[in-house]
């Protein structure tokens, strides 16, 4: 019996098994494993435009695992815009244990528009080092500001889910996410009538285009309105919504993405937040 077992998960666990459990929603696999060589990214949303400004801060990841080498950093930056498709490349070294400031309209200019962006870490000198035991991951803090608000203030989010894998000196990166092949509804835990306007904004983290169907609800949990979009591989798409009524209480999206969460913007009087739902 532990021998069938044993050839069983062997099975299942080969990319037909994969997708055979996906497509029957029986303990999908969501994450293409890597090697640990790789370096692994989220997708960030980024906006620069007459309202808003983007940053993010880079640190020397490498050498704060391994502070004793010296090592310097090799940070690849790819920029998508809004259908996934790549607008700008860019290498850039940081020093051993030091920190860079990426001011995305100063590479992408004032208005571009909006898109995804990704932060790929190596080091020159990474054969060197000991055989990795993690993939270098950049799932850090992005960042935004709307110049009309007369503050110097960033408001800071993180990333939500990895997505992109570099292989070590090649520059084509890879999706490590996957698609089950069922609906799956993601409710964010945040009540949205506190304010008279929200953005939703989603990041399609697959390879291929997906659909999203988001729903606003009120407070019975009934529909209020509905909005379907489809969104390219690696895009994103910003839905505005108007609720100076207060009649959206809550918000929930179909998808046939795993835990699909939607960065969330919220409109006030004074200032803005910005968080994942």
């Amino acid at each position: 019996m532990s021998k069938l077992r044993t050839l069983i998960n062997k099975i299942a666990n080969t990319a037909p098994g994969i997708m055979l459990r996906n497509s029957l929603g029986w303990k999908g696999k969501v994450y293409i494993e890597m090697p640990l060589n790789y370096s692994i990214s989220d997708l960030f949303f980024w906006c620069c435009d007459d309202n808003w400004r983007t940053r993010f801060d880079l640190m020397n990841l490498p050498s704060i695992l391994f502070p004793q080498k010296n090592l310097e950093d090799v940070v690849t930056i790819l920029f998508y815009n809004q259908k996934g498709e790549e607008l700008i490349r860019k290498k850039i070294v940081i020093p051993p244990l030091q920190c860079h400031v990426v001011l995305v309209e100063q590479i992408v200019g004032e208005n571009a528009g909006f898109g995804t962006m990704a932060f790929f870490h190596e080091t020159n000198q990474s054969k060197e080092s000991e055989e990795p035991f993690s993939c270098i991951t950049e799932h850090g803090f992005v960042a935004y500001r709307r110049p009309s608000d007369g503050t110097s203030l960033w408001s800071y989010v993180h990333g939500s889910a990895f997505v992109l894998a570099k292989p070590p000196g090649i520059d084509k990166p890879q999706t490590v996410r996957r698609s089950i092949s069922q609906s799956l509804t993601y409710r964010p835990q945040v009540v949205m009538a506190d304010c008279n306007q929200f953005d939703l904004i989603y990041i399609n983290p697959i390879a291929e285009k997906q659909q999203i169907v988001v729903r606003g609800l009120n407070r019975s949990g009934e529909e209020v309105e509905s909005i379907k979009r489809i969104i390219p591989a690696r895009g994103a798409e910003r839905i505005s919504f108007d609720n100076e009524n207060r009649a959206i209480y809550r918000i929930e999206n179909d998808s046939s993405i795993y835990n699909w969460r939607p960065i969330i913007k919220k409109y006030y009087e004074s200032h803005f937040d910005v968080f994942h739902g």
